[in-house]
């Protein structure tokens, strides 16, 4: 039974109460991405001035180690690192056969939704006219996102965690000459913003796939260069890794606000690789290490993108009706509009579906967008996607509306009666618990007669 289709009739200032909350929750719920009303046009100016200075920040040289700014101030501040966590992710066995360059696919316009999205199958940019030096991913729009859990095929549950993640290719390196075979041999990195309800973090993960059973700095194998300050590489098989410091623990990101998460990238020549993380709140954390370590910058090309599970090939949750467009800027000092190509290098999943083929667009910076869904009736593949709105609940006929009121109201009368014999009516109080009964009897009386008027004409 729905209050809402029947506040026009209340006669209590309490039911009409209700009835305009339920009536502005409802439409909140078919607004695309949207969790409060309309904003405001101060509103409107605020997010512009954050947004200029974020796009201000971001374009600033980073310090080394880990950083943070707080709008409006045009500086960052060093802040103390935090060493790692053991939590290297599990390498996806399919990034050792991917070839490079990955050819593009030709998706039909009537394709159908796709799998799940990561371990391989996501929809990822390539930038055209020269190397990347930066990426940023965020969500242009969510809907009906409530709740996620990383979870695994053991049925672990994580209530509440997920990761961003920007994802390069695997990629030739400087860093392999001295693997046991520098042919096989490559180099990989993640940057990470890492949420559960403790709290939330960001860092790199650096990787040497196929190096040998000796890391650099282990045995006769010289440490690389630029190295950060108390960090060693780990063997994992015949691959070697190292997590970055990461930021000091940030709040704790519900997923509700994956809309207004900005995650960044950068890779500079002879310079630094950086992550950053843009909360709803406007501050922007970070961490960067030398690029001089694997060299990134001379061939990043490719950026995967998404919010997958937190860790070790976990899958992100998210409840039935979820669904997000997800944005991916490409920035190489040109505005061509990058490729888009079927491919992934994670082994972390989500439970949404993506939908092809996308949409890439020129511009400055150039960028892709995509589409996933949970649900097969918000499909979308208009550029850029629109999630369609839930389709609106069936309209009552005047009469149906009115037999509402009155049930409503007998409900309240009964209520009424049944406090009369509460202890908290008896001495002064009756007075007003019997004025209420009567309040709620002239409510019901006048309710029966609206409906005898609409239902008997």
């Amino acid at each position: 039974m729905s209050k809402y289709r029947a506040f026009l009739l209340r006669l209590s200032a309490s039911l009409f109460l209700v009835a305009c909350t339920s009536a502005t929750t409802a439409w909140q719920s078919s607004a695309i991405g949207l969790t409060s009303p309309p904003p405001s046009e101060e509103q409107v100016r605020a997010a512009a001035d954050r947004l200029a200075w974020h796009r201000k920040m971001v374009a600033r040289p980073k310090p080394t180690g880990c950083f943070a700014a707080t709008f409006p101030l045009m500086e960052w501040k060093k802040t103390q690192c935090v060493r790692a966590p053991k939590m290297p992710h599990k390498r996806p066995p399919p990034l050792a056969k991917l070839p490079r360059p990955v050819p593009p696919i030709k998706v039909p316009t009537n394709a159908p939704v796709g799998a799940v999205a990561g371990n391989g199958n996501d929809l990822v940019a390539v930038a055209n006219g020269g190397p990347l030096t930066a990426a940023e991913g965020s969500f242009d729009q969510t809907a009906d996102i409530q709740t996620v859990s990383s979870v695994t095929s053991a049925a672990q549950n994580a209530p509440g965690a997920y990761a961003l993640q920007i994802n390069v290719a695997p990629f030739a390196t400087p860093a392999c000459a001295n693997a046991q075979d520098p042919k096989s041999c490559q180099g990989w990195l993640q940057y990470l913003f890492m949420n559960d309800n403790n709290g939330s973090l960001a860092l790199m993960e650096v990787w040497l796939f196929n190096f040998g059973p000796t890391c650099p700095g282990q045995g006769s194998v010289p440490q690389l260069p630029n190295m950060p300050a108390g960090v060693s590489w780990v063997n994992s098989g015949t691959d070697c890794v190292f997590d970055s410091p990461t930021t000091a623990l940030l709040a704790a990101q519900p997923v509700t606000s994956l809309s207004q998460l900005h995650m960044r990238g950068e890779a500079i020549p002879g310079g630094q690789d950086s992550v950053t993380i843009t909360l709803p709140n406007g501050t922007i954390s970070g961490v960067a290490i030398s690029d001089n370590i694997l060299k990134l910058s001379s061939v990043w090309r490719e950026v995967e993108f998404n919010v997958v599970g937190y860790i070790n090939a976990q899958r992100a949750a998210f409840n039935s009706g979820a669904a997000a467009v997800v944005h991916i800027n490409v920035e190489n000092g040109t505005m061509n509009a990058p490729t888009i190509i079927n491919s992934g290098f994670t082994g972390e999943t989500n439970n949404f579906n993506l939908v092809p083929p996308g949409c890439a667009n020129t511009g400055n910076p150039p960028s892709i967008v995509f589409e996933e869904i949970t649900l097969a009736s918000q499909k979308s593949l208009a550029c850029p996607p629109a999630i369609p709105a839930p389709p609106k609940p069936p309209q009552l006929t005047p009469c149906q509306q009115a037999t509402e009121a009155v049930t409503i109201d007998e409900t309240l009368l009964a209520k009424a009666q049944a406090r009369l014999s509460d202890p908290t009516c008896k001495g002064p109080a009756s007075v007003n618990c019997v004025k209420a009964r009567q309040a709620a009897q002239a409510a019901l009386s006048a309710a029966i007669v609206h409906r005898n008027q609409v239902c008997n004409p």
